[in-house]
């Protein structure tokens, strides 16, 4: 691929923001250029977060973009807002998490995770962010599941095992979906 743009949207606090960072620094690796653009209200956490992630070989003219390759939701209640952000025949990853109900579009590929029961039973529900991103990585493959891996390793400290961890049952989902 020459260019990837993945939106992830979600409830701020709930990892949203340090994903897309991991990606578009995992991404420097393989891409000449990566830009991460963060947008959240003014409340920390439980307020609106969002961030847009373009890996391309080619200079980004600018990293807005409406649509794009895939989204990535967490957040029952932003689902039905971002699954128009999708191009079509692009990817939508959301947490199932109390979703009532699915996605209504027939020209995008969804795939529904239960990152939130997923981080719960694994005894940290704040790696349902890592749990997605190995469902996105291997859905779309946009980055070899290792290049994610060094970058969880750098940036996660004392965390890093836990999250590496999730990532890759996340990574599991999707291969045993198959």
């Amino acid at each position: 691929m020459a260019r990837v743009e993945v939106i992830m949207a979600g409830i701020g606090g709930k990892g949203i923001l340090t994903s897309g960072q991991l990606l578009a620094r995992a991404g420097l690796a393989q891409y000449k250029y990566a830009t991460w653009l963060p947008s959240y209200g003014v409340m920390m956490r439980g307020g609106a977060s969002e961030c847009t992630v373009i890996l391309s070989d080619e200079e980004i003219a600018s990293p807005m973009i409406p649509l794009a390759d895939s989204v990535i939701v967490m957040g029952a209640g932003y689902l039905k807002a971002f699954e128009g952000r999708v191009r079509p025949g692009g990817v939508l990853v959301f947490d199932t998490a109390g979703l009532a109900e699915g996605v209504q579009r027939e020209d995008i590929t969804p795939l529904g995770v239960p990152a939130t029961e997923m981080g719960v039973s694994m005894g940290d529900v704040r790696v349902a962010n890592m749990i997605l991103m190995g469902a996105y990585v291997e859905a779309t493959k946009v980055l070899p599941p290792q290049l994610i891996e060094d970058e969880i390793e750098r940036r996660m400290g004392g965390m890093a095992s836990l999250n590496t961890e999730a990532f890759r049952r996340g990574i599991r989902l999707v291969v045993e979906a198959k």
